[in-house]
């Protein structure tokens, strides 16, 4: 996470072209969604913006959830991950 939390990162990497979204979530509520590519054996990140609205829920939550649903390769893999805001 970005210090002034204006952004939000999370690296994968697929065996197979693949495709999927980033969510970002605090208490619950989804603050941004952004699309993903992943070339076949190259390390990619995911990349999540925040706006202004969207920092201070982070905030006031001090946490937020990234959830990084990716398909590629007949199956869909789902990982998610929490980060605290500093």
């Amino acid at each position: 996470m970005a210090r002034n939390l204006s952004s939000a990162s999370l690296p994968f990497q697929c065996a197979e072209v693949c495709k999927g979204t980033l969510t970002a979530k605090a208490r619950g509520k989804a603050l941004a969604t952004t699309a993903v590519k992943g070339a076949a054996g190259k390390a990619t990140t995911a990349v999540v913006r925040f706006d202004r609205r969207d920092r201070r829920a982070i905030a006031r939550a001090k946490a937020v959830r990234l959830t990084l649903k990716v398909q590629g390769g007949g199956r869909t893999v789902r990982r998610a991950v929490t980060v605290r805001a500093r």
